[in-house]
């Protein structure tokens, strides 16, 4: 008898406690040459396999890990010839997580119901397959979610997570959210034509991720299919390839957009194929009902259970593809997973209208699902919910989220960001609105690798484009200090600008260099590119509060306080005039108003300059994350303002 114990383990990010599957297999041939190999195998999820001829071996050594109660989690496999005498003896203990029957005739055993048997395998692909996906669905199961409160929170740092983000309660936070929504929805809205060159980034990436030789062959097979048969089959891979299912909720996860843009093309085709499935789902049940209950079971930690309790009525968004049930059942078993320390089991009820209001997209997949027993519906990326209620049921012994699907003009933050992406920019290219957001995200470097890599795929023709990608370029080097670069960048859209007398181009080109001459201290420089600017932004009101805005900080650097107080006013004139009405929190007031800030500041006249940066950091604040430098700056002149005389 072979005398093996574990341990593939899977980490919980939140808290560093570890869980342990153990693989456990019962079958009298066990000595064979084949199993023999097959155990080999296994031993990839488990290097200490645990294997029993012996029933009665089997049964007490699964009674004594019962009954140290550890962390220990069995997958357990038994032949078929054994299989209705020894599982009904220990399906119900805890540690016990599934149980697969391993056997050479599946139709001899496919009436049986145990409640923990997930599969019947006769071979040994599906068998690891269904060990690795179980692996991964489980470990799947920590909730992720950002918590959106309408109200300010009074300490907004103290449920923050290290790397990944399962709840998070910051009003700023809003802003975190829904550029980042934006911003992978940019990514899917692409019409760049690069399918074929993100799958093989894809692949390159799932093939760095793993050596196991079973996952690679899958990935192979993912290869080999043409770009049409992967759409048709998206839901299908992500799924039944736990590699693919794993990385794509991992980098949703983690919230860094440039990990998310590496899976681009299996996620655009995952969020397409949603929502054509969700078409198909509402034209089911637009006619019998006109709302559905969904259901989620898994583990929380109390203290992230209390903090639901206390945001009843406030908004939370579910990083990535949500998985859900219509079977209430299932999510409970889920939940009813052995519970590992420090855990409550909790159950989610989602009502969702099923109707196309709030445009939120998610669809029955249990045709296409592996394991269809589930009645798997998955919501597709950016779904938010409402917490309706938290409450403690005595009688099944776990917490009850009640939860409801809702819009997204719920959030405040998504003023700005609709207004500044889909109705005021002067390209329509998906992939610059992309860009773009990438640095208001502050994310400056994969900006330029991004801007980097689609100018040297862009067609030569294209000089337009090709200027604004420059420009942009230059604006990301900037941020990260690297003026030289930037002037560049500027100095090169100039020339494309002005080949093609494209005269709202060149105003900003004139007005960035400018920026770059007064950051080194070169204000005459400064002054006379910012004159330049301003003769090509005389019509353009919003453009030209910018240059006024600079020529206002020029003057200041001039010690010419009155000169700049007058620039600086019209500036904010102009944008509360055009702005205030349609959105009174726009970040260009709040750069008015943080360098009026500054103004007063120099002129000792802290009180009108700790007003002044207030207000700047009250709209800072509504549009961005703290990790955004904007936030970070107007925090710090605040700090100095309170330290002031």
């Amino acid at each position: 008898m072979a005398s093996n114990v574990i341990q593939n383990s899977s980490t919980n990010n939140q808290d560093n406690q570890t869980c342990y599957y153990h693989i456990i297999w019962l079958d009298k041939y066990l000595k064979n040459f084949s199993n023999t190999r097959k155990l080999k195998e296994l031993s990839q999820f488990d290097a200490k396999i645990k294997s029993f001829i012996c029933e009665n071996e089997c049964i007490e050594y699964i009674r004594e890990q019962n009954n140290q109660n550890t962390n220990t989690h069995i997958i357990f496999i038994i032949s078929g010839s054994l299989s209705e005498q020894i599982i009904p003896k220990i399906q119900d203990y805890n540690c016990i997580v599934t149980i697969l029957i391993f056997c050479t005739d599946i139709d001899r055993y496919n009436h049986l119901k145990f409640k923990k048997l997930q599969a019947i395998c006769d071979d040994t692909y599906d068998l690891m397959d269904s060990i690795e996906i179980y692996m991964t669905k489980n470990n799947d199961r920590e909730i992720h979610f950002s918590l959106l409160n309408q109200q300010e929170s009074a300490d907004s740092e103290s449920t923050l997570i290290k790397t990944q983000h399962p709840i998070r309660n910051l009003k700023e936070d809003q802003a975190r959210f829904l550029w980042f929504y934006h911003c992978h929805n940019f990514m899917i809205e692409l019409k760049n034509n690069d399918n074929e060159r993100a799958k093989k980034e894809m692949i390159a990436l799932c093939r760095q991720e793993s050596q196991d030789e079973r996952i690679l062959s899958h990935i192979d097979d993912f290869e080999k299919e043409s770009l049409e048969q992967n759409a048709k089959n998206a839901i299908q891979w992500y799924t039944r390839n736990s590699l693919i299912f794993r990385s794509i909720n991992t980098v949703f996860r983690r919230e860094k957009i440039s990990n998310v843009y590496n899976f681009r093309y299996m996620i655009k085709l995952l969020c397409q194929q949603l929502k054509d499935q969700h078409k198909k789902f509402l034209d089911n049940y637009k006619e019998s009902k006109s709302s559905e209950r969904l259901y989620r079971g898994q583990q929380l930690q109390l203290k992230d259970i209390n903090l639901l309790k206390d945001h009843v009525n406030d908004i939370i968004s579910l990083n990535g593809f949500i998985s859900t049930t219509l079977n209430k059942n299932v999510a409970i078993k889920f939940a009813f997973q052995p519970r590992r320390q420090g855990f409550e089991r909790v159950l989610f009820e989602i009502d969702a209208d099923i109707n196309d209001e709030f445009n939120v997209i998610f669809a029955n997949i249990k045709e296409l699902s592996r394991y269809p027993e589930e009645e798997e519906i998955l919501f597709s990326i950016g779904t938010i919910f409402r917490i309706k209620s938290v409450k403690f049921n005595n009688e099944k012994q776990l917490y009850i989220v009640r939860l409801k699907v809702t819009h997204r003009n719920e959030l405040h933050a998504i003023e700005y960001i609709e207004q500044t992406y889909l109705n005021d920019m002067n390209s329509s290219d998906q992939s610059v609105l992309f860009g773009k957001l990438l640095f208001d995200m502050g994310d400056y470097e994969f900006a330029i690798k991004y801007f980097t890599d689609t100018l040297n795929h862009l067609v030569n023709s294209d000089h337009n484009l090709r200027a604004t990608y420059l420009n942009n370029l230059g604006v990301c080097y900037n941020e990260l200090g690297n003026d030289k670069e930037a002037l560049k960048c500027y100095q090169e859209t100039c020339i494309i600008y002005r080949d093609t007398n494209n005269d709202r181009g060149l105003g900003t080109c004139h007005h960035n260099i400018a920026s770059i001459y007064y950051a080194r201290g070169r204000y005459s420089d400064a002054y006379s590119q910012a004159l330049e600017a301003l003769d090509y932004r005389k019509e353009n009101n919003l453009q030209k509060a910018s240059t006024l805005d600079l020529l206002g900080c020029i003057y200041l650097k001039r010690n010419d306080a009155e000169a700049a107080k007058d620039y600086l006013t019209k500036a904010l004139k102009i944008r509360l005039k055009s702005l205030n009405q349609i959105n009174p929190y726009h970040p260009d007031i709040g750069i008015s108003y943080q360098n009026l800030g500054g103004l007063y500041k120099k002129a000792f006249q802290y009180e009108n300059a700790r007003l002044h940066y207030s207000r700047a950091a009250e709209i800072f604040r509504y549009n961005y994350p703290k990790s955004h430098q904007l936030v970070k700056n107007i925090n710090k002149y605040l700090r100095e303002i309170e330290q002031s005389p």
